[in-house]
């Protein structure tokens, strides 16, 4: 008997594509790194969005997650404080340079463009001076896309215009 006919193209084997692969060796996160890294971005009043995501995930997906805020830079943020609350994940603003681990949350802080490399979450000053010009999900989409390729998850809870859209 033959095989029924599909139309469907057949899907190529990138599993030897270095491209395709998340980082290994030096700098690629240690024992604890996670395969994946998810993106998060909100605008301003996106405490709300980020608090019912982190409500309703499990706590071991394995996954790390980076919350991108885009906050104004000349406030204070407790916002890894209020979200501690909402998940048993450890919650932590990122300061200087510190590697993704699974089931993890990490937040940028305020008055900083983050960005990752070697799945090593790094801290920028701002690109620019005016809040309603800084891009800061934009910057750190484009940064984690770079390094983590087909490991990379990105998403937009909130926003307005084109945060999160690289318009």
């Amino acid at each position: 008997m033959a095989a029924p006919k599909s139309d469907s193209v057949p899907t190529p084997d990138l599993s030897a594509d270095p491209e395709t692969q998340p980082p290994t060796g030096e700098g690629a996160g240690g024992p604890h790194a996670s395969e994946f890294i998810v993106g998060v971005g909100a605008s301003a009043g996106g405490l709300e969005a980020f608090s019912e995501l982190l409500k309703n995930l499990p706590t071991n997906t394995g996954m790390a997650f980076v919350l991108v805020q885009h906050l104004d830079p000349r406030q204070g943020s407790i916002l890894a404080e209020l979200l501690a609350n909402r998940t048993r994940m450890p919650v932590i603003q990122v300061h200087g340079e510190i590697p993704v681990e699974a089931d993890h949350v990490y937040v940028i802080p305020p008055n900083a463009t983050m960005v990752i490399a070697n799945r090593i979450l790094k801290l920028n000053p701002p690109a620019q001076e005016l809040s309603h010009q800084r891009r800061p999900i934009d910057i750190f989409f484009v940064s984690l896309a770079e390094d983590a390729h087909n490991s990379a998850i990105g998403v937009v809870l909130s926003g307005a215009a084109s945060k999160g859209t690289l318009v």
